[in-house]
Formats: C-alpha cells, structure tokens, sequence
C-alpha cells in the first residue's frame, strides 16, 4: 500500500442547504453596490477579498466546500498578488466539479475558477457593461429577473436534451445565458468582462510518458478516496455495482487503507447481476453494506413531478437529481461517473469525420434518427444540426488527434451536464465526489490511441495497479475477453466471486423533505399520474415494457400520457406557448397505432416539452 495519511475528520454538526453564489457587476446601480457577491451564505473574509465555494473541491488532500475546511484556503487567498494568479493556482490543481468565487468589492474586481474539466458550469451574462455569473443557473436567472432582465427559454437546449441526452451543444437553457468551456475562468477587473482560458498551460504534456500520466492519475485517485475518508461527515456512501466504474473506486478505496471509512450501497434489485456481483465483492473483501445511498431525491407524488421536478429546480438543465423538497443530511456520496473518461465514449463516431460537412457531426450524434421521425419540426432540426457542427467544429480545432476528437467533445459537453451538473445539484444537499475525477487522467487519455481506449486498457491498468483481483474477478458483462483485449493485454481468464448475501445493512440517513411544490401550478390540470394496475393489467404492462425496452410506468401510462397531451392541446395558452412541433407526427402519437419504443419515449418528451416553454 502506498504510504498514505488520513486527514482526522472533523467534528460532525448539523448542515444546512447551500445556495448557488452569483457575481453581479453593474456599474450604473443607483446603490452604489457595483460588485457584489448574493447568495454567497457561507464566505469567508482576508483583507479586502470575500470568497466562498460552490459544489465540493478536492484541494491539497482534503475536502472543501461552503461548510466544511473553507477557512483552509486562506493561505491560497491571501497569498496571491492578484486574483488572476488565485484563480490559475486553483483551476490548476483541484479536483472534483466546484468553483470558487472571490470578489474585492474595495477593488472592484472578482473571479469564478470552476475545476479545470468544467464539471462546475459558469453560466454568465455579459450585455452591455451588465455582468453576471454563477454555478446555477436558476440563481443566475433569478438574480436577472430581480433586477429586470428578462430572458428567453431555450427550445434548442430542451430539444437536444430530449433527443440526445444531456449532451450540451447548446449553451443553456436559456438564450441570453451563456458558458464557459473546460479550461477557463472568469475574471471582472476595471470594468471589463474577461474569459481566461489556461488550455495550454493545463494541458502542456512536457513529453511525459504512458507510465508516468498513469502514476500520476493513480495517485490523484487516491488521493480523492483518502480526502473523502478524512470528511467530517460520519457517513460516507459509496455506490456498487457489477460495472467498471465503481469497481474501480473500490479498488483505490481498499488499496488506500481506507474502506472501513466507507459503506458501500448497491442499487440493483434482488438477483439481478447487479446484486449478486455486488453481494460477492462485499463477501470477498469484507465491505460494509448500507440500506440506501443517502442522498435521494425528495418524494414525487406524480409521474409529472417526477419527470419535471429536477427540471424546474434545476433551471431546465437536470432530468434526474434532487426537485427541491430535499433537507440537508451530512452525507458524503461517492460515485464512479469520470471512470468513462479512460475509455472511448464518442471517438468511434466521430473518427473519420469530414469537417466540410456541415451535417455529418448530426448524424454521428444522432445514427437512429432523422427529422421525419420525430417530434421537433425541420426548422429546430436544421438548428440543432447547427449547434452541434458549431461545438464539434471548436473542439476538433483544440485537438489535433482525430481518434480524440469524439471524446474531447465528451468532456467539453456531455460529460460537465451528465455528471458535472448533478455533482454540483446534489452538493448543495450533501457531498457528492467522484474519485475518478483527474485532470491528469483527462492527459492520460488524450495521448493514448483509441485501440488501447477502446479496450478499457487505461482503466485495466489503473485497476490492477490497486488489485490484480479486482480486474480478474467476474463483472456484470465480459470487459476484457475478446481476443481485440488479448492483443492489448495478458488477460488469464475470469474468476469467480463468493456467493452469498450480506448478513447486516446499517442504515443509510434518513432523507428528511418539505411538502415545497415542485412544478408551476399552471400545470396542475395537466399532471399525469402513477397508474395503479389490477394484477392482470400489470402483467401484461411488465411484458410490454421488457418486450419494448422501456420502463414500467411508460408502459402501463401511455394512454394517459395520450390524454394529458390532448388536453394539453386543446388548451389556447398552452397551445400557444408551445415551441415549433413537427404537428404532423404529434397528432400522430395520439392515434390508436400499434406501440414502438419509440412512439412511448416521444410523446412523454412531448408532454415535457410543452409542459417546460408554456409554465
């Protein structure tokens, strides 16, 4: 084991929800007040400089956040000649999605350094001298509408979210905001509006080879599991599973010494893959099982809050994550997300890409799909089609490597909304880490070809680093038994976990909740609800939704989605209010036709869709 110390944690005391911070600098305010620093609940002072962090910061081993080690930063705030220089130390060595926020009102000057791959999004508006940032958008806007500003929802953003994913072509959901782009930081000094962007310094690779950027991203990992287990919380949760990517954390967390410090929670129902890899990993190793993974959205009493409520709370940015009814609980929750930058996402795709094609980013990130066959109308079509050339076009100019190129585009993008933005969402409740998270395994990545990414070889190397037993031991699905994985690496076969199930669970926190309401009350008489089916009704629904691939409720709730869309559209306001649709195909889904995977998700994207631009 590598010689490794454990921070003390401190003492644990009650939390309290944090809120987002946002920077305002307007210099004809008749209150004097140019630069300011709302919502900034937990700040700390150093001479004339306030500062404060939003989401929860990996920094010189230990964890940070608005409550727990922020007085630890003084020597980094005080210690700098300028903010600029503060904010190029910080970007440059933390870990974990957070940004930190620094204003000298005496100075008039103020800097938002989010984590260097950009899990923390800046979300900014920059309109004629106005200027305002933050790390949520729902702060930042609000903060606009006190103060006059109206903005527009963004149908691009909801499009692409609906039919991609959380991808992130589109800057925001609104759109007057803008973002920032991995690498860079803001900085207002004298007036003006500045985007540092560190890019090159970041990601200088000095010739440094395989093996060291290996080392490198090695101990970054530990490092994250050992702050973690050093926390003051009392409970850390780690999340397990018969995948890669959790294993991975386990295996930095056993290396490290430290896995008494954690429990270890395991989502898949009984006798599923998922449980019975995680029952035996739990047997093999001698980990402590909890009954929940402490940090759970607060209840949904509907299909419509529980579709809708992460989206209102978030600003239009999250589909899953807390919907604001959630109380604060001291609970660190660990996650394996950034384990996907060690393997090949989008590079496949977009490989061999003609860059003189003004259409073919679309089609690489949409295979399954064309403008006939779906809901949006051929003029979003086209618009979104422009958005993602626009991104794909500005990452391929920072990356010379085209087999990296498709997955540079996942972590400028997809990578900061999908596990950036519920990092920060869920930071504000508890803590929420993700060891995998390495500037130096983002390098390490960049400079391997896409045959060794292809085959997970990055994460096989990390992995067998920590336990040669860990790589060899049985997964949900065959990782590494193709003969491609035998050309890259000496793979001795897979071997067998302990059957059995964990004789305790300790029990995970509570999730205490408000009764807040978590969608407009101009959708109340649109909410779908939970379908409740006779026995013989819920066989037939379960067989539906196993044959077609979708989830139960689609399933047993598409008539009344039907419904609800058709009183939606019946509706003069709400008709309205509703962004360009392909009608044709709408209408289209509120027809007696025999059901497809795809007719389900579309017409619950639909009722979104509307439900999101008409409240």
């Amino acid at each position: 084991m590598d010689n490794i110390s454990v921070p003390e944690a401190a003492d644990s005391k009650t939390i309290t929800r944090t809120v987002a911070p946002v920077i305002r600098y307007d210099p004809l305010r008749q209150d004097g007040a140019k630069m300011a620093l709302l919502n900034g609940q937990s700040t700390n002072v150093v001479g004339d400089r306030r500062y404060t962090i939003d989401g929860a910061a990996i920094f010189d081993g230990r964890v940070i956040s608005a409550r727990e080690n922020l007085d630890s930063l003084v020597p980094l705030i005080a210690g700098s000649d300028t903010l600029r220089s503060t904010g190029a130390s910080w970007i440059s060595r933390t870990r974990n999605p957070n940004a930190l926020f620094v204003v000298d009102e005496t100075n008039q000057e103020a800097v938002v350094v989010p984590d260097p791959l950009g899990g923390a999004i800046v979300y900014y508006y920059n309109v004629e001298g106005k200027y305002y940032a933050s790390t949520d958008i729902a702060s930042l806007n609000s903060a606009l509408q006190a103060d006059g500003v109206r903005t527009t929802k963004s149908y691009n953003f909801q499009v692409e979210r609906l039919l991609i994913g959380n991808c992130g072509t589109s800057d925001s959901s609104y759109d007057e905001i803008q973002t920032l782009d991995s690498f860079e930081f803001i900085q207002i000094k004298s007036g003006t509006f500045q985007i540092v962007n560190m890019r090159n310094e970041l990601l200088e690779s000095n010739s440094e080879s395989y093996f060291e950027l290996l080392r490198k991203t090695r101990q970054d990992i530990i490092e994250n599991v050992v702050a973690v287990a050093g926390s003051r919380s009392q409970m850390k949760i780690a999340h397990i599973t018969g995948g890669f990517d959790s294993r991975l954390v386990l295996g930095a967390i056993t290396h490290a010494g430290v896995k008494d410090k954690f429990r270890f929670f395991c989502s898949g129902p009984e006798k599923t893959r998922d449980r019975i890899i995680a029952d035996g990993l739990t047997e093999q190793y001698g980990l402590k099982r909890t009954t929940g993974p402490g940090l759970v959205p607060g209840p949904a009493h509907s299909i419509t809050e529980r579709l809708l409520g992460p989206l209102f709370h978030s600003g239009g940015i999250l589909t899953t994550g807390p919907n604001g009814r959630e109380i604060p609980v001291d609970v660190v929750a660990v996650g394996g997300g950034y384990g996907e930058m060690y393997r090949t996402v989008y590079a496949d795709r977009f490989a061999e890409i003609d860059r003189n094609d003004p259409n073919a980013a679309m089609r690489s990130m949409l295979p399954w799909s064309n403008k006939d066959s779906t809901y949006i109308s051929e003029e979003a079509w086209a618009s979104l089609s422009r958005s993602i050339n626009a991104k794909w076009q500005s990452v391929a100019d920072q990356y010379e490597e085209k087999d990296f190129r498709g997955d540079a585009l996942w972590i400028h993008r997809r990578a900061r909304f999908h596990f950036g933005q519920g990092s920060m969402a869920w930071s504000r409740v508890g803590t929420r880490i993700d060891p995998a998270y390495s500037l130096h395994g983002f390098r390490l990545a960049m400079s391997t070809p896409i045959l060794l990414r292809s085959g997970n070889a990055l994460g096989y190397d990390l992995m067998q680093s920590f336990d040669p037993d860990l790589v060899s031991f049985e997964f949900d699905k065959p990782r590494f038994e193709s003969d491609e994985f035998q050309n890259l690496r000496r793979f001795n076969g897979v071997r067998s976990l302990p059957l059995g199930r964990p004789s305790s669970y300790e029990n995970a926190p509570s999730t205490p909740h408000t009764k807040n309401r978590v969608i407009p009350n101009t959708l109340d008489p649109f909410i779908l609800d939970d379908k409740n089916p006779t026995a013989a009704e819920r066989a037939k629904f379960v067989e539906q939704a196993n044959r077609l691939g979708v989830n139960f409720w689609q399933s047993a709730s598409y008539t009344d989605a039907q419904s609800v869309l058709t009183r939606m559209l019946a509706d003069k306001q709400i008709r309205g209010a509703a962004p360009d649709l392909n009608w044709a195909y709408v209408n289209d889904l509120l027809k007696d036709k025999p059901l497809t995977r795809g007719r389900i998700r579309d017409i619950y994207s639909v009722v979104a869709l509307i439900s999101w631009h008409a409240s």
